[in-house]
């Protein structure tokens, strides 16, 4: 059995040579109000949950995630968790540098208080044509650093392109 632990090493290492800081989100994001259509929602404010079904588009900024369900956890009118699942559940924001980060996976679970993003099953993020693909990959929003993998057998893949490569050549939509 071939050990995919440098693999995923090196993918995460190069990662961050390549992208440093690039991956960090638009910190006036977290100011800004959040936007919710669906085409059905639900409130509990007892235990302070909200879900949201059918073509489900929540904006905050920059920040924009599509989903066919989502389900807030909130606590003293602060948002602590959001997961969005979808056929991808997709999510674009863009850097304090202004560049778009993209990510889809059938689940992402956001962790307000880790400030963290966790792309469950075909899970793929992308800037540019640059793009990391695999089971599960974790996004910290604030510091910009990325893991993806961590179980066995689990491969993960990276697409780095050469700086000025031409657009579209790396599969990305």
């Amino acid at each position: 059995m071939r050990n995919s632990y440098p693999v995923r090493v090196m993918a995460i290492l190069l990662l961050a040579l390549l992208l440093p800081g690039t991956l960090s989100a638009l910190s006036s994001d977290r100011n800004k109000p959040i936007h919710i259509e669906a085409d059905r929602a639900e409130y509990d404010r007892q235990s302070g949950t909200s879900n949201y079904w059918g073509n489900v588009r929540l904006t905050q900024g920059s920040l924009v995630i599509t989903a066919d369900r989502l389900r807030i956890d909130m606590s003293d009118d602060e948002v602590t968790r959001m997961v969005a699942h979808g056929n991808p559940a997709t999510l674009r924001q863009l850097t304090d540098k202004g560049k778009e980060v993209k990510g889809e996976a059938q689940e992402m679970e956001f962790r307000a208080q880790d400030d963290e993003v966790i792309l469950k099953e075909q899970a793929r993020v992308w800037q540019e044509n640059n793009q990391l693909t695999g089971k599960r990959i974790v996004y910290n929003v604030g510091t910009g650093q990325v893991v993806a993998g961590g179980q066995r057998g689990e491969r993960v893949r990276v697409t780095i392109q050469p700086e000025g490569a031409e657009e579209g050549g790396s599969g990305t939509p």
